[in-house]
């Protein structure tokens, strides 16, 4: 897996697509050339301290040159906190500090001649990119472009009609695109997943969306005995990647860690029972639609141990640190 890359990029563009929902689009060759559908970034804003601490956002898509060549990122987010308040006022030649790319990845897929997609709330924001690659119109993290899929469909839920982003993105990449809304004011009238099972049984199943909707999806896919990966999309100003498993069993798991750290690694964990299987690595889970446990692999610390622990991340890649003791 690729270094993490740490600069400071400049904004090229910053757009509105739906309801409280934006696309920023940012200038970093290094990363762009590197970062793969399914990975992400970290986002700060830099000569800040409110919020000290940068944030994880999946990539939307990466954006070529004249000559095909990856020279940026486009990042898509729904505004819910500081920082992505921030991030909607966003001008031309505005600077963000970026860290990445960061995380695993989805998996490489063959033999497959229909390949399902499911997304709910905000949970579409790395398809556009798995769309490309899935169906070989782009190559990503220096790979040539390759044909994975045969086709590729998009069940793409929300709970109102305003809030559906980038609905013609994923149309003009090459996926079927079929839309619900929990009113009934756009497409089928019902959830994502109900919307799902009014279609033909999918060969595979990728899903990204709310907990709520990843467990139904893991249901469904045991009922079908159809594979299934499935990722927490959780809003980048208020979920870190303790809380992209609500644990069933035992609660929330580092609720509000405010840090894209090692979900094993985290100071205070403990071990816990999870109802979805748990790969853990940088980018935090994969679900696998499985019971399985995991362990924390570090003690319970202090409150001053914790915070030591953030500062030597932020000093490891050079991010400024303002404040006493510091």
């Amino acid at each position: 897996m690729t270094a993490p890359i740490y600069c400071t990029s400049e904004v090229i563009e910053n757009v509105r697509l739906a309801r409280d929902t934006y696309r920023f689009r940012v200038y970093a060759p290094d990363i762009a050339a590197a970062i793969r559908p399914g990975q992400f970034v970290m986002v700060r804003a830099p000569e800040r301290s409110d919020p000290l601490l940068g944030r994880p956002f999946a990539l939307y898509d990466t954006v070529l040159d004249a000559h095909g060549h990856p020279v940026g990122i486009d990042i898509v987010h729904l505004v819910v906190g500081k920082l992505t308040r921030l991030l909607a006022g966003l001008r031309e030649g505005d600077r963000l500090d970026l860290w990445g790319p960061l995380g695993n990845g989805f998996r490489p897929v063959s033999g497959v001649s229909d390949l399902t997609l499911v997304a709910g709330g905000i949970g579409q924001t790395p398809f556009l990119a798995a769309i490309r690659d899935l169906l070989g119109t782009r190559g990503y993290g220096g790979r040539p472009a390759r044909k994975q899929a045969d086709s590729v469909r998009l069940f793409y839920g929300v709970r109102t009609a305003d809030l559906a982003a980038g609905v013609e993105d994923f149309e003009n990449a090459g996926a079927q695109v079929h839309l619900s809304s929990d009113d009934g004011s756009l497409g089928f009238p019902g959830t994502v997943i109900q919307l799902l099972e009014t279609h033909r049984r999918p060969e595979r199943l990728i899903g990204c969306g709310p907990e709520p909707m990843l467990l139904a999806l893991a249901e469904k896919a045991r009922q079908w005995s159809v594979p299934c990966d499935g990722r927490v999309a959780g809003d980048a100003d208020g979920l870190r990647l303790g809380d992209l498993l609500q644990l069933r069993d035992e609660g929330a798991l580092g609720r509000r860690l405010g840090l894209q750290a090692r979900l094993c690694r985290w100071p205070g964990l403990r071990r816990r029972r999870a109802y979805l299987a748990v790969s853990s690595g940088d980018d935090g889970v994969t679900l696998r639609g499985q019971r399985s446990t995991m362990s924390a692999e570090v003690p319970r610390q202090s409150i001053l141990d914790r915070f030591s622990y953030v500062i030597q991340w932020l000093r490891r890649i050079d991010v400024p640190v303002n404040g006493a003791g510091c």
